[in-house]
């Protein structure tokens, strides 16, 4: 039979095995999300704005979520409101995430980013959150009740060079599609109204079409693995697309300037 001081080698290198595979899978685990992350970079920034009330929140915290496996990391605006990281280029961002205390989580929209980045007046990625009591208000007066397992989509759908500095901001007159998979989703759309002093009207019914307010919600969009699409339309008028990542219970909200706009 084996000796004791043969039985104790081979389970040493039983052991010694059992490490070196359980390190090998760790080191694949880690390589998969910095593979994700490593090559050129280009800056993505941005700020966060409260809906209606127009307040910066310093301290939110922006969660940015990448397609590829491990794509994930967690930034904080400034004092103004603002942030800015570094991102590889030509990956996918699906969604961004902002959270601050007195707001209501607010998603952004899925976005490319170029050798360019995001970054400047027309190109940067700007949240437009309600604040908690704002998001309650707009619960009770909208046409549909608001399932808290959906999703909900809002959208501004503007001119050209328009960004949340610019009242009114949107595009009268326009036809926004929500699609999936390329095809439409026939979930009606609510299109907010405008004040005669050029604020959003979220009493208005009746819309077809969207307001000088540019405003556009779909309520209770079933939450799928793969965005959907944002589609525009008038007569004479070509539009950006723009595309949203709808997770369960999240609103989001594709401000401008990375909303549908006109072209040119």
């Amino acid at each position: 039979p084996p000796q004791p001081r043969r039985w104790t080698n081979r389970l040493k290198m039983v052991v010694l095995n059992v490490r070196t595979w359980a390190v090998v899978v760790v080191l694949g685990m880690l390589g998969q999300g910095l593979a994700a992350l490593v090559g050129p970079t280009a800056t993505v920034s941005g700020y966060a704005r409260a809906f209606m009330t127009n307040d910066r929140p310093a301290g939110a915290t922006i969660d940015v979520q990448g397609r590829e496996p491990g794509s994930r990391m967690t930034v904080t605006t400034n004092s103004s409101g603002s942030y800015e990281f570094q991102w590889p280029v030509g990956q996918e961002i699906l969604g961004m995430t902002m959270s601050a205390k007195g707001f209501h989580t607010t998603a952004g929209g899925v976005v490319v980013v170029g050798r360019t980045g995001l970054v400047g007046r027309l190109n940067e990625y700007a949240f437009q959150a309600p604040k908690d009591a704002t998001y309650i208000f707009l619960k009770t007066v909208l046409p549909a009740k608001m399932n808290d397992s959906a999703c909900h989509v809002v959208t501004t759908v503007t001119p050209a060079n328009t960004t949340l500095d610019d009242s009114p901001q949107g595009e009268p007159g326009s036809v926004a599609t929500l699609l999936a998979d390329g095809k439409p989703t026939h979930i009606k759309p609510y299109y907010f109204g405008i004040t005669k002093d050029g604020k959003t009207n979220p009493f208005s019914r009746g819309l077809n079409t969207t307001s000088r307010d540019g405003g556009v919600v779909w309520m209770n969009v079933p939450p799928r693995l793969e965005p959907y699409t944002i589609v525009v339309t008038k007569d004479g008028l070509t539009f950006t697309n723009a595309s949203v990542w709808c997770r369960a219970g999240l609103l989001v909200n594709v401000a401008p300037p990375l909303g549908p706009h006109v072209v040119g």
